[in-house]
């Protein structure tokens, strides 16, 4: 989305990648969830998932704050290029996490670049570009940490990587995979 928009966008689930022209009298607004999200000339991207809205900035200055009905609270970061921050939906927002900003849109041509990503983030985006969902068998697996790349039209190369790397099996039933524990 390129824009020189005024008024908040409302966001709702899903990943979106703004270039925004620079114009400090109108700056541009984007709210996900319990997020704001304003900046004034910048291309960053916004992915508003189930449990909590990410923001990751390639280029220019961002401002994450919780809402506190529809204006933007005092108490938020700002982020500049290379910089990342989940935000929560209760509002609370995580620290700054560095990544490379030439991977920030990389969805955007089919590639999916995780280093040290939690295996239940990695799940729910590659979901995305599923009909056969994955699912994993408890909790706990969310927490394990992985390093790949996947393309979206290939993610049975995450399931196939996953069973050759990690201590983990995939089973199939009809609609779902399961990723447990190997026995």
């Amino acid at each position: 989305l390129s824009t020189n928009q005024t008024l908040p966008a409302d966001m709702a689930q899903g990943r979106a990648w703004f270039d925004i022209a620079s114009d400090p009298a109108k700056p541009f607004t984007v709210i996900a969830a319990t997020t704001q999200i304003r900046v004034i000339g910048t291309q960053f991207d916004v992915d508003h998932a189930p449990e909590d809205v990410s923001v990751s900035v390639a280029k220019g200055i961002v401002r994450v704050a919780p809402l506190a009905g529809r204006a933007m609270r005092n108490d938020g970061v700002r982020l500049a290029a290379g910089q990342r921050v989940v935000s929560a939906l209760d509002g609370r927002i995580g620290p700054i996490e560095r990544f490379d900003p030439a991977n920030a849109a990389l969805w955007r041509t089919g590639l999916l670049i995780y280093r040290d990503a939690r295996l239940r983030d990695v799940v729910a985006e590659v979901n995305r570009y599923r009909a056969e969902k994955i699912v994993l068998a408890n909790q706990s697996l969310g927490d394990m940490r992985i390093t790949m790349a996947v393309r979206t039209d290939q993610t049975e190369t995450l399931l196939s990587g996953l069973e050759a790397t990690a201590p983990l099996q995939i089973d199939r039933i009809p609609s779902r995979v399961i990723v447990r524990p190997k026995r």
